[in-house]
């Protein structure tokens, strides 16, 4: 029943609990991949014994270096190894550096002990500073947008720690920079600041997209292409959880619950999206956004011990959702003691998504705050920076953007 790399406890009862996997998966660039897949890919080549894969810190950001001990007789030729590899995988997870050693160093109980592996040494390329105001500008996007304290003309996006995700900001911050349209594919055929500002150049005042404003809703809001499969797969099983992203939050010390109460109806009258339900007609699924007052997410506070407040928070977390009758989201708050509560939130990735959680937890502290202090919440105006998805649509939740399916 138990595979190696699985993770397991001994339970009260003396049987073995199944946790999860030890498996060496990681989260570099925005990308979560499995690194035992570029080790297997790795040993695939004739000329390499055995291999391990690392993500290194180093001042240029994180590597990805990969660690490799030649078969007997046999000369790894690094440049071949990373064409190799490319072949197979995808550039993402294609090592920056390859180091050939003599052996791996082992622990006393004959493993790999990782933590010996030695630390690549990787060039620093000499700063060029950009020159023209359009490098300026995308130099200064992408140290914005990434957190990079310095980007010079040689930078490239995607080894600054860029993604799909992210260029789609990028695109939609030159496009206002610049009064351009800005296609995202354009980061991804030329993504060094010189050679992105080259591209852009000559789009400087072409007309930025037309600006994104509230128009009359029509009588029923169709759904979206992502959101018709979410709803899709809604009907046919709302007692899954497979589709709930979740976030608890730890609360310390004296809580005002009414002033939390009235935060938690603020937020959701301050986003549509969260009291939208998806009904149908004739088999067609709708949006319908319900009035403010008719929505109401109860945190009052429910009493669990220290020892059963993470059962408690998971069973609420893992509760399906029927859209189709309810809104999306639900709130519990979780009393372990005087002083210490769990806050405790979910939404059906129909109406958000795992980025819609940080702007989500933001406003419920941002109203509390002011909640508490008895004032109504002074929302920033909104700024439609809106991100462009994959299907085409977009949504606007507050001062930042969130994506609609």
């Amino acid at each position: 029943m138990y595979r190696t790399g699985d993770l397991v406890r001994w339970g009260v009862s003396g049987e073995l609990e199944y946790i999860g996997r030890t498996d060496f998966q990681v989260k570099f660039r925005g990308q979560r991949i499995e690194l035992g897949e570029i080790e297997s890919a790795l040993v695939a080549d004739v000329s390499v014994s055995v291999s391990s894969v690392a993500v290194v810190s180093t001042v240029t950001g994180d590597q990805l270096v990969g660690y490799v001990v030649p078969a007997s007789g046999a000369v790894v030729d690094t440049a071949a190894l990373v064409d190799s590899l490319g072949v197979v995988l995808p550039s993402y997870m294609v090592p920056s550096q390859i180091m050939v050693l003599d052996a791996f160093p082992l622990n006393a109980s004959g493993k790999l002990d990782r933590k010996l592996l030695p630390e690549p040494v990787f060039e620093v390329a000499v700063f060029r500073a950009p020159v023209t105001a359009v490098e300026e500008i995308v130099a200064s996007v992408f140290a914005d947008v990434l957190g990079v304290e310095r980007v010079g003309l040689d930078d490239d996006f995607f080894a600054l720690g860029g993604n799909s995700l992210i260029a789609t900001r990028v695109a939609a911050r030159l496009g206002q920079a610049l009064d351009a349209q800005v296609p995202v594919r354009v980061l991804f055929e030329a993504s060094s600041v010189e050679l992105l500002a080259a591209r852009v150049e000559s789009e400087i005042g072409s007309g930025a997209r037309a600006a994104l404003t509230a128009r009359v809703r029509p009588e029923r809001v169709p759904l979206s292409l992502a959101q018709q499969r979410m709803w899709f797969l809604n009907r046919f099983d709302t007692l899954s959880s497979a589709n709930n992203i979740p976030v608890a939050i730890r609360l310390s010390g004296l809580l005002d619950v009414a002033a939390l109460q009235a935060a938690v109806s603020d937020v959701v009258a301050r986003h549509e999206i969260l009291r939208t339900v998806y009904p149908e007609v004739d088999g067609v699924g709708f949006q319908e956004v319900l009035s403010a007052d008719r929505v109401r997410l109860d945190v009052s506070p429910v009493v669990v011990s220290e020892s059963d407040v993470v059962g408690a928070v998971t069973e609420f977390l893992s509760a399906g959702f029927d859209v189709a009758v309810e809104v999306p989201v639900r709130a519990r708050l979780f009393a372990v003691s005087e002083s210490e509560f769990v806050l405790a939130l979910v939404v059906h990735h129909i109406s958000g998504d795992g980025v819609s959680m940080g702007p989500l937890t933001r406003d419920v502290m941002v109203a509390y705050e002011a909640r508490s202090r008895g004032e109504v919440p002074g929302w920033a105006p909104w700024r439609c920076s809106m991100r462009i998805t994959r299907c085409g649509s977009v949504r606007c939740w507050g001062p930042r953007m969130i994506r609609r399916r």
